[in-house]
């Protein structure tokens, strides 16, 4: 494995400003060089948010200046007090000229400012003017304060409104993406998505948006009073500006591209990490521990030389600006000093040009100061526009109805289906389930039997052939109509961290407590919920980590009963209970299958056995079906299932032979 430095070394290649990791992002590619390709290797596959950009730069900000529609109010008044604030502080420098020419010095007063102000100017004392003077200073003062409080209020308020609204419509997203692309994305990747990414989405309108807006105000004010005072000394200043303008231009090219860089590489990381504490069982009884650290320690020492590499350019570009800065500042000084000396302009005026000074330079400096942060914040933008392009997995077609309930069966008819072009898991496959019947699927381990289900529901679409209820394709109904026909228990047993009455009530959420209690004693879980001090309040952390595996799949079924589903699927539902509590469920189940059409998946081949038929699958194709009884008269691969376990049951594993490929029940 690759050190973090020599790694860091591969990155330096590939993202200097000549890099082709720079390339590849200005014409809107993949970044080569990440996840499995070298820098001249093949790019990755393009992932929801992640290290490619999919559309030009001008669409994410016609996205994202979209989203400000419903937010016009606060925009407006933060733009209002923007303006005013400007005007009332491009006053200031005036006022200052004024008391330093005409009253500190008792110079000549101007006579050309009107007739009111002119009497009043003329009328006054030195003293008068002074405390005129500082009165009107004290009340830009105070409405600069006023207004800023106001700014920072809206300003709050808009950035919490504009997050709720973001990361709304991207866990309503992702609730509908398809199941092959939420696989692939790390829990952690989507939550640095949900909360890091949408706090800098939020802070770009302020960086990208309404300062700049003020800046460019700022400027031509600074500009036009600068021209005012001295163009000649105005025309020093713009060779000044021309050099920030050329190190902005370096700046946007190289910093974008590492900013989001970064931002994936502390999504791998966060996701990694919440992997690795989730499955903390398996890590440590394999002794993983040393090996999970190691690969955390160079993955964060991997980022930390990356965030120091753009920590030094940021470094030393605001360098360069404070050097150019200094360097306006003395020339400005003596040039100035210069014209004062010649009397062509007076002190009042060398300091109204110095403070205007910084209103021509400080909009570029801050446009500067503030690109890192809208690199960053536009980076984390595409990364969410990326994931809200993501197509819906399943889409209700425009003529599509409501379904309440099944009447005759459900069939699959010739359909094919396959998780990676080029590797079916489906193939042809014809299939009927009766309604109110039970339907076993039996084979060995990737024959396609879990796959059935998933399409079944609708998790998946096939690529060819249909799956039709009541004689009519399941795409003609509502998604949400057609599964809430469904429940499903799983060999893998998703809890919820809450009580377990609330993990029971999941599937009919207005369910009564006698109701939770009675789909409880279905389930042969009653009597162990009973056990505990809290009983079906108690408390049973993530993931149900606080019960045994069978006690998390006896609340699973539970949930599933619960729900009295007109279609219920048994993926291996008893697989973690021990023989006494299989029967108990048994016995119960028979009476809530009976005239329910159920699938059952199954290993244990005790449990479907009364099954109203039986399918054998093998590589994605039904090679036999029938009841317990024809299936055995047929001697087949059923009867060879069948022998292996109940004459070799002394014997653990049990060992089946499936096409010459030896499987473990």
């Amino acid at each position: 494995m690759a050190s973090s430095k020599k790694k860091y070394k591969e990155y330096r290649k590939e993202s200097g400003f000549f890099g082709q990791r720079r390339k590849n992002w200005l014409k809107g590619g993949p970044r080569w060089g990440r996840g499995g390709g070298g820098p001249s290797g093949p790019p990755p596959e393009p992932m929801p948010g992640d290290g490619s950009r999919k559309q030009p730069l001008s669409y994410y900000l016609k996205r994202y200046i979209g989203t400000l529609g419903q937010h016009k109010k606060h925009i407006i008044i933060l733009m209002l007090m923007g303006f005013l604030g400007m005007g009332l502080r491009a006053v200031n420098p005036w006022t200052s000229k004024f008391m330093l020419d005409y009253v500190l010095t008792q110079g000549e007063r101007p006579q050309n400012l009107g007739a009111y102000l002119n009497k009043v100017l003329l009328s006054k004392d030195s003293q008068s003017l002074l405390m005129i003077t500082c009165l009107v200073l004290a009340l830009i003062a105070l409405s600069e304060l006023l207004m800023n409080t106001v700014t920072d209020y809206v300003s709050r308020v808009l950035s919490a409104k504009m997050q709720a609204s973001i990361r709304r419509q991207m866990i309503k997203h992702l609730q509908v993406m398809p199941l092959s692309v939420l696989e692939r994305l790390k829990t952690g990747g989507i939550i640095s998505r949900i909360e890091g990414d949408v706090n800098s989405f939020s802070s770009l309108l302020h960086d990208g948006f309404l300062a700049p807006l003020n800046s460019i105000l700022m400027f031509a004010i600074g500009l036009g009073s600068l021209l005012l005072i001295s163009p000649t000394v105005t025309l020093v200043c713009t060779g000044f500006i021309v050099l920030l303008a050329l190190a902005a231009f370096c700046v946007f090219n190289i910093m974008r591209p590492l900013f989001r860089d970064l931002h994936e590489d502390r999504s791998k990381i966060s996701g990694k990490l919440a992997e690795t504490f989730g499955g903390i069982r398996v890590v440590r009884i394999f002794g993983r521990e040393p090996r999970e650290t190691a690969d955390y320690i160079g993955a964060h020492h991997l980022l930390i030389r990356k965030s120091l590499h753009t920590d030094k350019l940021n470094i030393g570009i605001r360098r360069i600006i404070q050097f150019i800065n200094i360097s306006m500042d003395l020339t400005i000084w003596a040039v100035g000093g210069y014209y004062v000396i010649k009397r062509h302009i007076s002190i009042g005026d060398l300091m109204v040009f110095t403070r205007f000074t910084h209103w021509f330079f400080h909009p570029v400096f801050m446009i500067m100061h503030s690109l890192s942060h809208v690199q960053h914040s536009v980076a984390c933008t595409e990364r969410i526009f990326d994931m809200l392009d993501e197509k819906q997995a399943t889409v209700d077609k425009p003529d599509a109805i409501p379904v309440k309930a099944i009447d005759q069966s459900i069939c699959f008819e010739n359909v094919d289906f396959e998780y990676e072009e080029g590797k079916p898991v489906l193939k042809g496959l014809s299939l009927e389930i009766p309604v109110g019947k039970t339907l076993a699927l039996v084979g060995p381990s990737g024959a396609g039997k879990t796959t059935i289900t998933n399409l079944l529901v609708r998790f998946y679409e096939p690529q060819s052939g249909s799956i039709k209820l009541d004689e009519k394709p399941i795409d003609s109904f509502t998604i949400q109509s057609y599964r809430s026909l469904y429940s499903l228990v799983l060999q893998d047993v998703f809890l919820f961290d809450g009580t377990i009455a609330e993990n029971i009530a999941y599937s009919k959420p207005d369910a009564t407590i006698e109701e939770i209690v009675e789909a409880a004693k279905i389930a042969a879980a009653h009597q162990f919920i009973e056990e505990f001090p809290d009983k079906y309040e108690t408390i049973i952390g993530e993931r149900g980590v606080k019960l045994s595996g069978g006690q998390k799949q006896r609340v699973s079924l539970a949930r599933a009963i619960l729900k009295k589903p007109e279609i219920l699927i048994l993926d291996e539902a008893t697989s973690s209970l021990d023989t006494e509590s299989e029967n108990a469920i048994q016995n119960t189940l028979k009476e809530i299958l009976k005239d329910r059409t159920t699938i059952v998946i199954a290993h244990r081949l005790s449990t479907i056995m009364d099954a109203d038929s039986i399918a054998v699958l093998v590589d994605g194709a039904i090679i036999e079906q029938g009841t317990h009884h024809e299936l055995m008269g047929l001697n087949g691969k059923y009867a060879e299932m069948v022998n292996a376990q109940f004459h070799k049951a002394a014997k653990t594993p049990t060992h089946i032979v499936w096409n010459d490929e030896e499987s473990t029940t």
